[in-house]
């Protein structure tokens, strides 16, 4: 008759609750880059020049985005794994934004506007698969609760900034500020993916 085993049985998995939180503050940010162009939209117009065409496509270009590259993001996730695109997305978001304070013209803010809005669809294709692989049992459920709040919050807290920040600034500043948002974040993400386990 075999004995028994004397190993102490192993401990449940703990949650990661420090990479939940910096995926879901990338997506708070990423959701800024949707948030900080409706109170900018009437000075964008009329610096830039904007007829009501032009205008519709600045606001609808993340929509149209979506649709053209949600899937790919999907596969190109599976093969380079959630960190780095999450990461990746973050420069995308930093390019776009710096690359949109320089614009003088429709088309230069409507190519920023699609470059943020890829680098915004691979943050919030990446960070909830992040955020399911770092945590176990009720934890998943409420992190992946806090998640699906990414988007109105982000929104909601550029929205009440942004007036104060493009009237101090201009809607340069604000898209410099929100760009370097996504910089700070950049860092942060890359340096968190070094020490967390591959995925």
């Amino acid at each position: 008759m075999p004995a028994p085993s004397t190993n102490p049985p192993a401990p449940p998995p703990r949650t990661r609750w420090g990479t939940v939180v910096i995926s879901l503050v990338a997506g708070i940010i990423a959701a800024g880059h949707v948030g900080k162009l409706p109170p900018a939209l009437p000075m964008l117009r009329a610096e830039l020049g904007l007829d009501l065409v032009a205008a519709s496509w600045v606001a609808s270009v993340f929509s149209i985005t979506g649709m053209v590259a949600a899937v790919l993001l999907g596969a190109t996730a599976d093969r380079i794994g959630h960190w780095r695109l999450s990461i990746l997305g973050l420069a995308l978001l930093i390019a776009g934004g710096v690359g949109g304070s320089l614009a003088g013209g429709a088309l230069p803010l409507l190519v920023s506007r699609f470059v943020e809005g890829i680098g915004f669809l691979a943050v919030v294709v990446a960070a909830p698969s992040l955020i399911a692989h770092a945590t176990y049992g009720r934890d998943r459920q409420m992190a992946l609760g806090f998640w699906a709040g990414y988007l109105p919050l982000g929104v909601t807290i550029m929205i009440l900034v942004a007036p104060a920040m493009i009237e101090w600034a201009e809607w340069q500043g604000l898209w410099l500020l929100v760009a370097g948002l996504a910089g700070i974040w950049f860092v942060v993400m890359a340096a968190a993916a070094r020490r967390a386990p591959p995925h």
